[in-house]
């Protein structure tokens, strides 16, 4: 259902020509007093709300309004908006009347003092709640209008629809700096470009053509990221930066809020990205911790835990120096597990005895005895993320967030050793 939010006060109205000319389109004309008559005219909706104080909703200019578009119309009464709660009262009254998935059209042309701010609010609040499309922001600019021989001033209509997009890129930037989600990001860019090739009519000249690969690349990295493939997230990473470098002249064409955040995406992704993360050196094992930092800055805790568990086995062989063998094949993986396991039962037992299946290679690592602390450390607060505090000594949330954010430092101290010691496995 497209539906027109209007509001109107008891102002003396005159007639005007009202003069809708989108790009791309045939200009359309009104000649009227009151703008949501226009506004029908230009957008044809299948509704209009027309949000009035109780003097306004008896004034001539609503029953105007009314006698024009007749059952199409459902006046709204609400209060004067003297006080804070009167406002509230309005967002209610005005959020209630507006039907569930409803594309709107707002018009703010004759909103009387902070109306046109609170209905826009209304609407932005209405998306998130009932899955409402704000369409576009319409006002009919009687100041920027010029008399004609006529006699009638010939005033333009402004699209603000700009106000909603610079919503919805507010949403689609928060999410991804606080979640590393880049769906809501991602659909943007996309929309942007398609926009452009269906109103021009140009052969793809001077149109952009990158946003959509960065929109890939973006969506690219962020389910890596949340999905758990670091490898991959490095990966996506690397192609991330190289492609802002591509996309910085398109988007501060078509797409200006991407790219008042391009530079920052550019920062975050060239720290964490490499070529090859496959291949086990210190660059790769580098790349990973600082991926669990980024976990804990995004609050993903889950995700930094479980990465920091397959962290600590990667270390070992990358100490290891095993040749020809696959430091990601399951069953090596596995050995490694087993050697940590049966050292912390060592370490449980004071040190004393025998047969916990200590391999001697393990011994000889550098570091062996730290590295056993830190598994112990490291697999308890594994086990209290991955079994959903499934026992009755469980820790608690605060326990485990606690602890969580000391892996980057505690990891950090296994890789203070001389990068001269690097090879690639």
């Amino acid at each position: 259902m497209l539906v027109l939010l209007t509001t109107g006060g008891t102002g003396n109205r005159k007639e005007v020509v009202y003069r809708w000319a989108p790009k791309g389109q045939k200009p359309q004309e009104c000649r009227t007093a009151h703008f949501p008559i226009a506004a029908y005219k230009f957008f044809r909706p299948d509704k209009v709300i027309f949000a009035a104080t109780q003097e306004a909703a008896q004034h001539e200019n609503c029953l105007k309004v009314k006698e024009a578009l007749k059952d199409k119309v459902e006046i709204v009464i609400i209060p004067d908006g003297s006080s804070e709660d009167e406002l509230w009262e309005i967002f209610d009254v005005v959020s209630n009347a507006v039907p569930k998935g409803a594309r709107i059209i707002l018009d703010i042309t004759h909103g009387y003092r902070s109306q046109p701010l609170l209905l826009f609010g209304v609407v932005a609040y209405s998306g998130r709640t009932k899955h409402t499309i704000l369409e576009r922001i319409v006002y009919g600019a009687l100041e920027a209008g010029k008399e004609r021989p006529d006699g009638l001033i010939h005033a333009p209509v402004f699209d603000l629809t700009v106000l909603a997009d610079l919503l919805e890129w507010l949403h689609a930037v928060d999410t991804f700096a606080i979640r590393s989600d880049a769906s809501k990001l991602a659909d943007l860019l996309i929309t942007a470009q398609d926009r452009q090739w269906a109103v021009s009519r140009a052969e793809g000249e001077g149109l952009p053509k990158k946003l959509k690969t960065m929109a890939r690349r973006l969506e690219e990295f962020s389910d890596s990221v949340r999905l758990l493939r670091p490898l991959d997230a490095i990966k996506a990473a690397a192609k991330v930066t190289d492609c802002s470098k591509e996309v910085e002249q398109e988007s501060a064409q078509w797409a200006r809020p991407f790219a008042h955040i391009l530079g920052n995406i550019a920062r975050e992704t060239a720290e964490l990205g490499i070529e090859r993360p496959e291949e086990l050196r210190y660059e790769s094992l580098q790349r990973q911790l600082l991926l669990i930092k980024h976990y804990i800055h995004k609050d993903l805790l889950i995700q930094a835990v479980l990465l920091a568990r397959e962290w600590v086995v990667s270390w070992v062989a990358w100490c290891r120096r095993k040749d020809n063998v696959d430091w990601l094949c399951l069953p090596y993986r596995e050995q490694i597990s087993n050697a940590l396991n049966g050292a912390a039962k060592h370490l449980a037992a004071g040190g004393e005895g025998t047969g916990f299946g200590v391999p001697s290679w393990f011994t000889e690592l550098p570091q062996s005895g730290e590295v056993v602390k830190l598994w112990v450390w490291l697999r308890g607060l594994r086990n209290d993320v991955a079994h959903c505090a499934m026992n009755p000594r469980a820790a608690g949330a605060d326990s485990v967030k606690q602890r969580a954010m000391k892996l980057p430092c505690r990891l950090a101290t296994l890789l203070e050793l001389d990068q001269s010691r690097d090879t690639t496995v």
